[in-house]
């Protein structure tokens, strides 16, 4: 099964306080994007996975389930510390405790708990292979990671003959990440945009525009960890998101904030302030620009950085002007 694994930015983030648990409760804006990384997700009967990269080979009575993984697009582990895996192990977990697959040691689930196989077992948990390609830049405040994981849930949903509501696949999401559950939805087709409260696993479905949009991502990496001790040192008297932190401690996203500013810009009178629209007279008056932008900011805890545009020329213009100047630059736009 092939499925799209859609991006998420963050319209804007409030973060409302530590919570007695160690997470932070937030209030957040999240829209989905076109842009997507691809995964193709199969299953096979026992006697047919072998299992690799990193995965599981060969059977015994305590063997762990098969799962392969192989990663295309990005240098990025394929074994048990990608969200992707975490999601199959989760799936395949669930179809056991369901009754639906026995596990290695021929037990099964049931409503009383744990049975042991016998004539009419479940048949034997089935080999899992998934495919991804990166489109998506990782470690970039995108949600690339959780939405590859909701993918890899929507599908063995599928695939394993389960057919979980997407309430409960929510339930199981949200223990592999708080992104997972809006995705999920995404993903599902079910909503474009939401306002997501909690640690962001309450979801509430919002009104979604269609725009076009330009993504920035820097060299500079940002740590979530590191950016909500940042807030907790200073954002309950500062600021309840995570773009000022960022700016006042990363002089680089000062500078890529300008450049986005500068490459939205247009003239008002003479086309675009590239200089391509007529020349002016010799003493004449610069004519006066404006941000074709609708909105730039950080999304989510960085350090990508997003302008919406309204209208597709002003998005292109403003690709065409950062396209090569920093590590990712993309066209994309929202989904509605």
């Amino acid at each position: 099964m092939k499925i799209p694994a859609h991006a998420k930015i963050n319209l804007d983030l409030h973060i409302l306080g530590l919570r007695p648990d160690g997470y932070h409760e937030i209030s957040t804006v999240m829209q989905g994007l076109a842009l997507a990384d691809e995964l193709e997700v199969t299953v096979s009967s026992a006697e047919d996975g072998t299992g690799s990269a990193g995965g599981v080979r060969g059977g015994g009575a305590h063997s762990a389930p098969r799962i392969s993984l192989t990663v295309s697009g990005a240098d990025l582990p394929s074994d048990r510390s990608n969200l992707c895996w975490k999601a199959a192990e989760a799936m395949l977990g669930e179809a056991v405790r369901r009754g639906r697959y026995s596990d290695n040691s021929g037990r099964t689930g049931s409503a009383d708990g744990v049975r042991e196989g016998g004539a009419h077992s479940a048949p034997p948990l089935p080999a899992v292979r998934i495919a991804l390609e990166k489109k998506i830049p990782f470690a970039a405040g995108l949600g690339g990671g959780s939405s590859d994981a909701a993918a890899v849930l929507l599908a063995l949903n599928e695939l394993l003959g389960l057919f979980l509501p997407l309430e409960i696949l929510c339930s199981i999401g949200k223990r592999i990440g708080a992104d997972v559950p809006f995705c999920l939805l995404v993903n599902a087709g079910e909503c474009a945009a939401a306002l997501c409260t909690g640690i962001g696993d309450f979801i509430e479905p919002v009104p979604a525009k269609e725009r076009f949009c330009v993504l920035v991502k820097p060299a500079l990496g940002l740590s979530t960890p590191e950016m909500y001790r940042a807030w907790d040192e200073m954002g309950t008297v500062a600021t309840n998101d995570f773009e000022p932190i960022a700016l006042y401690r990363n002089p680089e996203l000062r500078d890529l904030r300008t450049a986005i500013e500068d490459a939205s810009r247009i003239d008002d009178a003479c086309g675009d302030s590239n200089g391509s629209g007529p020349e002016m007279p010799a003493g004449s008056e610069t004519p006066a620009t404006r941000s074709a932008a609708a909105q730039i900011q950080m999304s989510g805890s960085g350090p990508t950085f997003f302008a919406l545009f309204d209208a597709e020329e002003d998005a292109s213009r403003c690709f065409s002007r950062l396209e090569g100047r920093y590590p990712a630059v993309l066209l994309t736009k929202t989904l509605a």
